[in-house]
Formats: structure tokens, C-alpha cells, sequence
């Protein structure tokens, strides 16, 4: 999921030139797949291809990009465990870099966050991606609804956002959200048939019950039948 990515991608931007380093294919055993990527600046980096010695040597040879104001390089990563390999795990990643600078590149950045924002899946291209032929289909963040926002919604909120999901939080209750626990999140608060707004979405919902008791759970349910999510727990 790059949601988040992209728009740090367009933040970044505002400051100077970012690489965007995308895993393109793998073969055997890797830390990371085809579509996994990373922002890397001369300073600073952000997100993952994997870590360890091979992450390593991609933000290096992202540097060198920068340094010498390249536009695009390959990168071959030998996990096969062989002397100067970058790991043991068995297998290969052949990645692209690709460097953006510049307003057309900003807004670019910016558009494709925006539709992925809006819950719409983009394609990426090979002047998106630095590569040749390649295309990567980026899909927005999945949706996670926690309904329920006592001390069982704040620890799964607060392990959730780590993770890329669109987080939101429903309780009846507005006396939940006076402390701010959820300051990232969507908050929901009130009458119950809120909740659809929370359905109402083409990404993937998952829903997590963790009201304060059973008939606010069926009351919950009333309303997540209209447009059952991806998963309920």
C-alpha cells in the first residue's frame, strides 16, 4: 500500500530531489516483493524494501543517484548467502530507482496521492517507476473500523497506526474522543447510523467489535449489514 508514501513523496519533494527505489521482481526467498518500495533523500529515508545489509546497499546506490543527479538506475540484490551477497535468504531482488525533483514531478506525486486518497487504485508506469516496460498497480490503503472506543479501541488503534490503514473509530459515546487517543484517525461519534458513512468506500473494510456491550454490538451490526465489510471481528 503506497498511500502514505506518496504523500509524504509530494511533501519531500518541496524540499529537493527524492529517490523512489521499487522492488520490480524477485526470485525465491526475499524479505520483500514485487511492488514494495522506499523514499530516500541525502539525508534521510522512509518505508522499506526489506532491511538488513540489502537495504543498505539500495540507499546507498539511491545516494549515488542523487550525487550524481542521475535520473534512473538499476539495482541487483543477491540474497543467495555467497560471498559479498547482502543476506542468506536464498534468493534475488532486481529493483528500480527512480529520482524526482522539480514541480512536475510534485505534482505528479500529489495526483497520484490524491486518487489513492480517494480510495482509487492507480497505475504506475515505467516514467513513474524508472524502469523501462514496468507498470505496478498501487491500490490505497485498506480501511480498518473500530467500533468501540474505549481501552480495547485505543490499544488496537495505537498498534494499527503503524500499519497502512485508513483507521477509523466509531463509539455513541463522545466522552471516548475528549482525551484525542485517536488523533489520526476518522472519528464517528453519536447516532449509529454514522457507521455507514464508514462503509461507504471502494477500499476493503475490516471491522473490529469492541463495544462495551452486547446491545451496542447489535446496534452496530444493524448497521454493518446494510454493506457487510470485507471482514468482521
Amino acid at each position: 500500500m503506497d498511500e502514505r508514501l506518496f504523500g509524504r513523496l509530494g511533501e519531500w519533494l518541496a524540499h529537493g530531489p527524492v529517490v523512489v527505489a521499487t522492488v520490480l521482481q524477485t526470485r525465491g526467498a526475499t524479505p520483500r516483493k514485487g511492488g514494495s518500495r522506499m523514499l530516500v533523500t541525502a539525508a534521510s529515508q522512509s518505508f522499506s524494501i526489506g532491511g538488513g545489509e540489502a537495504e543498505a546497499r539500495v540507499i546507498a546506490a539511491a545516494r549515488r543517484l542523487l550525487a550524481d543527479n542521475g535520473d534512473r538506475a538499476p539495482v541487483e540484490i543477491d540474497l543467495s548467502g555467497r560471498p559479498d551477497a547482502a543476506g542468506v535468504c536464498g534468493g534475488s531482488m532486481q529493483l528500480a530507482l527512480r529520482r524526482w525533483s522539480g514541480p512536475t514531478d510534485r505534482e505528479r506525486a500529489e495526483t497520484i496521492f490524491r486518487q489513492l486518497r480517494a480510495g482509487n487504485t492507480v497505475t504506475l508506469g515505467e516514467t513513474d517507476i524508472g524502469h523501462a516496460g514496468a507498470t505496478s498497480r498501487t491500490r490505497p490503503d485498506e480501511r480498518l473500523l473500530i467500533a468501540g472506543g474505549g481501552h480495547c479501541g485505543v490499544a488496537l488503534y495505537e498498534m494499527a497506526r503503524h500499519l497502512d490503514f485508513d483507521i477509523w473509530i466509531f463509539d455513541p459515546r463522545d466522552a471516548c474522543f475528549a482525551d484525542g487517543d485517536f488523533r489520526d484517525a476518522h472519528v464517528l461519534s453519536g447516532d449509529y447510523v454514522q457507521l455507514a458513512t464508514a462503509l461507504d468506500t471502494t477500499r476493503p473494510v475490516y471491522a473490529v467489535l469492541l463495544n462495551r456491550d452486547f446491545p451496542t454490538d447489535v446496534a452496530t451490526l444493524e448497521v454493518l449489514a446494510s454493506k457487510p465489510p470485507h471482514s468482521l471481528a
